[in-house]
C-alpha cells in the first residue's frame, strides 16, 4: 500500500475530500450565495485575524524581516477584525477588492503581452494582450461594486468545474496506485 508519508503528492482520499467540499462550496455559492458568500468571507477574516496575531508572535522566534512581519501582522488582525465586526461590509469590500486586483492584474497582463507582440510575441499575444487590456478597462472603469456581485457566481462555477475534476482525479490517482501496488506485489 501507498502510504501518504511515501508519496509527495496529496493521497487519493485527500483529493476527493477536497473535491467533494469544492463541489459542495460551488454549489452553495449558486444556490444560496449572500449567505455563503458571508460565510466564507468570515472564515478568511479569521485566517487574517489569527495569521496576524502569529505574524507578530512570530518576531520574537525569529527575527529575520521583523518589519514585514509586524506590518503582515498588524494588516491582517486590523483587517480581520473589521470583516468580523461588520459582516456585511467586509463581504462586500472583498468582493470589491477582488474585482480591483483582477482589473489591474488584467491591465498589467495585457501591457505585457501587447510589448511581448512587438519583440517576437507573434499575433496571439498581441490579441491576448488587447483582449486582456479590455478586460481590465471593464472590470476597474465599469460599475465595480456590480461587477463585484458577479465574483462568487464566477468563483461558484469555477468551484463546482474544479470539484468535479479533483473527484475524477481522484479515482484516476487511485487507480494509478492499485496498478503501483500490483506492480510491487508481482516483483517480489
Amino acid at each position: 500500500m501507498v502510504w501518504p508519508s511515501d508519496n509527495p503528492y496529496m493521497p487519493w482520499w485527500g483529493v476527493l475530500i477536497s473535491g467533494i467540499i469544492s463541489l459542495v462550496v460551488g454549489i452553495l455559492l449558486l444556490t444560496n450565495t449572500k449567505t455563503t458568500t458571508l460565510v466564507l468571507v468570515q472564515i478568511m477574516a479569521w485566517f487574517w485575524f489569527l495569521g496576524g496575531i502569529l505574524n507578530l508572535v512570530m518576531i520574537f522566534f525569529d527575527s529575520r524581516q521583523w518589519g514585514w512581519k509586524l506590518i503582515m501582522g498588524i494588516i491582517g488582525i486590523v483587517a480581520g477584525l473589521w470583516i468580523i465586526k461588520n459582516p456585511i461590509q467586509g463581504a462586500v469590500s472583498t468582493l470589491v477588492a477582488i474585482v480591483i486586483v483582477l482589473g489591474v492584474q488584467a491591465l498589467l497582463y495585457g501591457t505585457m503581452l501587447v510589448i511581448a507582440f512587438f519583440g517576437a510575441g507573434g499575433w496571439g499575444s498581441l490579441i491576448l494582450g488587447i483582449v486582456s487590456i479590455i478586460l481590465g478597462f471593464l472590470l476597474l472603469f465599469n460599475n465595480v461594486l456590480l461587477t463585484s456581485l458577479a465574483v462568487p457566481w464566477v468563483f461558484g462555477i469555477f468551484a463546482i468545474i474544479g470539484g468535479i475534476a479533483s473527484i475524477i482525479g481522484s479515482f484516476m490517482q487511485r487507480s494509478q496506485e492499485n496498478q503501483l501496488e500490483a506492480a510491487v506485489a508481482a516483483k517480489k
